[in-house]
C-alpha cells in the first residue's frame, strides 16, 4: 500500500475500462452476431441441399402417388350397399362453389358527391334545430338515474 501513487491508479483504471469494453464487445457478439451467423450457416446448408430439388415436381409426384395413411388402412372398407346409398346430389352441392354476390357500384361525379354532402348536411341541421334541448336533457337524466329524476 506504500506504492499507491497516481500512476498505478491510472493504470488500474485503464485496465478496468479496457476490460469493460472487451466485455461489451463479447456481449454484442454473443447476443447479435452469433445467432445471425448460425442462421446464415443453416440457410446456406439448406440452400445447397435443396438446390437440385424442384419443389413443384416433388409435389406433383407426391400427389400422383396414392397416399398410404395408417388410419385408412386400419378402418375397414364400407359395405357396397352403403356406398351405393350415398346421394350423389350432396357431392355436387359440396363441390359447386357459391356464386359471388354481384354488387352494383356506381361511380359518382364530383357534382353528385357535393350534392349528396349538401343534402346530408341540411338534414343534420334540420334534426339539430328540431330537437328540444330541455327534453333531451330530461330524457338523459331519467335514463341515467333510472327514472328517479325529479327537478334538480
Amino acid at each position: 500500500m506504500k506504492d499507491l501513487n497516481l500512476r498505478s491508479v491510472l493504470t488500474l483504471t485503464a485496465i478496468v475500462i479496457g476490460a469493460l469494453l472487451v466485455l461489451g464487445v463479447v456481449s454484442t457478439i454473443l447476443t447479435n452476431i452469433v445467432p445471425l451467423a448460425i442462421a446464415l450457416i443453416v440457410g446456406l446448408i439448406l440452400g445447397r441441399l435443396s438446390a437440385s430439388v424442384n419443389l413443384l415436381d416433388a409435389l406433383r409426384r407426391r400427389a400422383a402417388q396414392p397416399a398410404a395413411r395408417p388410419a385408412a388402412a386400419a378402418r375397414p372398407a364400407p359395405p357396397p350397399a352403403q356406398a351405393e346409398a350415398a346421394p350423389p346430389a350432396r357431392l355436387a352441392e359440396a363441390e359447386a362453389p357459391a356464386a359471388p354476390e354481384q354488387v352494383d357500384l356506381q361511380i359518382k361525379t364530383e357534382a353528385q358527391v357535393l350534392e349528396e354532402a349538401r343534402r346530408l348536411e341540411e338534414e343534420a341541421t334540420q334534426r339539430a334545430s328540431a330537437q328540444d334541448v330541455q327534453a333531451a336533457l330530461e330524457a338523459r337524466r331519467k335514463r341515467l338515474l333510472g327514472g328517479e329524476g325529479g327537478e334538480p
